[in-house]
């Protein structure tokens, strides 16, 4: 099933993660990743790892755009730490999912698109968060239905304020579900 977000979460730069997980029925676990742009840019990567996807597959965008300076900036220390390392060839035959690693670290979140998520797993953990954040005046940014409930997205705040319970299921660097 494809779910239909926003176009807001295809611009900028992305991170498109397409995953196998055997706890979802699949085979083996495998992992295809594919960086974006912009938005024409992000459509033709989620169309490639659409017609690639096989049942129980899922599909996964990170939430927040990249900062492709930042990632960048990672990316050069880990070159100049290989080139000085042991195996310094190694590094460079697995180079594109070093730069993946490097874009999606919390650190390479674009600044003025930061944003989080609860994934709520239950009718009653989705209603009961509703009411914490309800009083506590956080505005639910987004949210939409997955497979086993319910993705809320926020504007970072104040995490001191919440209750604990509702820190176990908050991420502070998500991956948004498009597709399972």
């Amino acid at each position: 099933m494809i779910i239909s977000h926003p176009d807001s979460y295809t611009e900028g730069v992305r991170l498109l993660l397409l995953a196998s997980r055997p706890k979802d029925g699949a085979p083996k676990a495998r992992r295809t990743t594919r960086v974006s742009n912009n938005s024409k840019h992000f459509h033709l990567m989620l169309e490639e790892l659409n017609k690639i996807k096989e049942p129980n597959d899922r599909i996964y965008v990170s939430l927040s755009q990249r900062d492709i300076l930042k990632a960048s900036r990672l990316l050069r220390h880990k070159l100049v730490e290989a080139d000085y390392g042991p195996t310094p060839k190694d590094f460079y035959k697995n180079l594109h999912n070093h730069w993946v690693s490097c874009l999606m670290v919390k650190e390479s979140t674009l600044k003025e698109d930061k944003l989080w998520m609860f994934d709520c797993d239950s009718q009653v953990e989705y209603q009961d968060l509703w009411v914490a954040l309800f009083d506590l005046q956080i505005p639910v940014h987004y949210q939409y239905a997955t497979k086993n409930g319910v993705h809320v997205i926020v504007k970072p705040f104040n995490r001191t304020l919440i209750d604990k319970r509702y820190l176990d299921i908050l991420s502070d660097n998500p991956l948004m579900l498009w597709s399972y």
